[in-house]
């Protein structure tokens, strides 16, 4: 692969481990998303988990298209539509001041929906005409592989990075021979 390609498979990537912790937190605990895109609406009550969840499916589905080459550019157009539902979120957060956590991207900061979405829906859009443009440079069987495994690698390193604290309690507990210390 030339080094075009590399990157192009690195910001596919660095997508899907985005789009991967999303969707799987948006499944996992939904009430935290729907609180806080509830806040958009003028009633300020949350929105339906099950939207949440459709949501999170939605990410989860663009994320693994994103690696199969016959599924790639309908993945890319719903990396672009995302994105600029993220910066549209972000902004009408920020329009409207809104102040509960949204657990965007996995997060477990109480940040409310606001700049940072409107980065990361700005990255989507520019990572969707980026990859759009350098298309086929990213035709042969070895990109959806070298995609596959760095988004693994990322989304793996990401996780643990997330956990350590968890994974540092576990290690001393298996290293201690199951004894608890204080």
């Amino acid at each position: 692969m030339s080094a075009v390609a590399w990157f192009l498979a690195a910001a596919h990537a660095a997508v899907i481990a985005v789009l991967v912790r999303a969707g799987a937190a948006k499944l996992a605990a939904p009430a935290v998303a729907a609180a806080a895109v509830g806040e958009l609406k003028r009633s300020h009550g949350p929105v339906p988990t099950a939207w949440i969840r459709a949501l999170g499916v939605v990410e989860m589905t663009a994320a693994i298209a994103t690696v199969l080459p016959v599924l790639r550019l309908a993945a890319l157009m719903m990396v672009l539509v995302l994105g600029l539902g993220f910066a549209a979120a972000g902004a009408g957060g920020m329009a409207r001041g809104t102040g509960k956590p949204c657990g965007c991207f996995g997060a477990e900061s109480g940040r409310p929906l606001g700049p940072a979405n409107i980065a990361i829906g700005a990255v989507f859009t520019g990572f969707t005409v980026l990859a759009l443009a350098l298309r086929g440079t990213a035709n042969d069987a070895s990109f959806g592989s070298a995609t596959a495994l760095l988004a693994v690698t990322l989304s793996a390193g990401w996780l643990l990075v997330g956990a350590r604290q968890h994974l540092r309690t576990v290690l001393r507990h298996a290293t201690n021979g199951g004894e608890r210390t204080a």
